[in-house]
């Protein structure tokens, strides 16, 4: 028991060090080096300041760190929503932008499958080019099938169906894998997930804690390089003439965060395949849980997943399951 409490406290302790600590300081410390730059801004002023601190205030900042990491710890989940683009669905966001990224990410969903339903060449054509030409002609053949297979892995994994789609790459790789579960198992993924996630096994609840991990980790980073951009930008622009080499600082960051975002999209992507693979392995396992009788065929299977969303849903009526309790085993003989 003692051995499981303190994986688990271990395990949050890692998360909150990486997803939670490490982004706060990062922030902290660039927000502090920003004035440190004194006015006019220039590295002596940065090397000096840095040498006056003393042990006191390096506490000081550790606290502060810390306090930052603990209150915007619980605000994760609102900051990944928020890259995912869900708050083109607020009621005061211009539908306009809404509209028109949503627009743009349809074109993209439509040359995607396009290109997934390109010809393949055949194999008389791959003949004909590997006697006439040789191998250089035989691997141009091939690669209408390379991008027809990269395509379609792209459809799959980066975005949902047309009605989904969201303003972000982020949101749509993330709506893809919730939207995954219910096309193949009419299971509602984010209904049903806090469930699955418990009876997973510990491989791949490892597996998918560390890629929510990186996923998280990524937002972060993105969101306090974006921050730190109007900032530094403002800065650098009060401090007049001496201030404009400094003005590719806001650059620097900006591309930062472009890249972080990135990162998280290719996060995101991973993360939802080992979503879809979690279904695959475990969702058997959730009618042990409930004490469910499994499905015999995948017909019955269907009509008992999509009876179990109804039943974890909140928002849906009561629905009557019929149990099955594993058998308890002979009686204990009197002491």
């Amino acid at each position: 028991m003692w051995q499981g409490l303190a994986g688990v406290l271990t395990g949050g302790l890692s998360r909150f060090r990486v997803v939670g600590l490490l982004p706060a300081t990062f922030l902290v410390s660039a927000v502090l080096a920003v004035f440190a730059l004194g006015d006019p801004p220039r590295w002596g002023n940065l090397k000096d300041a840095a040498d006056d601190l003393s042990g006191t205030h390096l506490l000081l900042l550790a606290l502060g760190v810390a306090c930052l990491a603990l209150l915007t710890h619980s605000l994760q989940l609102p900051l990944v929503r928020l890259l995912e683009g869900y708050w083109a669905w607020w009621p005061h966001c211009p539908a306009r932008l809404a509209t028109l990224l949503v627009f743009r990410h349809r074109r993209r969903l439509e040359k995607l499958v396009e290109r997934s339903s390109g010809g393949v060449p055949d194999e008389s054509r791959l003949l004909a080019a590997r006697s006439r030409r040789g191998i250089w002609r035989e691997t141009r053949a091939l690669v209408p099938a390379w991008r027809q297979q990269l395509a379609t892995a792209r459809l799959m994994q980066e975005f949902p169906d047309r009605e989904n789609l969201l303003p972000t790459r982020l949101g749509n790789a993330l709506r893809a894998a919730e939207l995954a579960p219910y096309r193949r198992y009419r299971l509602d993924a984010v209904t049903v997930w806090p469930a699955l996630y418990g009876v997973l096994g510990p491989r791949v609840r490892e597996a998918v804690d560390d890629q929510r991990d990186q996923l998280d980790f990524a937002v972060r980073i993105s969101v306090a390089l974006g921050l730190l951009v109007p900032l530094t930008a403002v800065r650098f622009a009060l401090a007049g003439r001496e201030g404009l080499p400094w003005l590719a600082v806001p650059a620097v960051l900006w591309a930062g965060s472009f890249v972080a975002y990135r990162t998280a999209v290719s996060a995101a992507v991973a993360y939802g395949v080992l979503i879809r693979t979690a279904f695959d392995l475990h969702r058997f396992d959730l009618f042990q849980a409930f004490h469910l009788r499994l499905p015999d065929d995948s017909d019955s299977e269907l009509c008992a997943n999509q009876e179990l969303t109804a039943f974890l849903s909140a928002e849906q009526k009561p629905v009557r399951l019929n149990y099955v309790h594993p058998d308890p085993g002979p009686p204990r003989p009197p002491s």
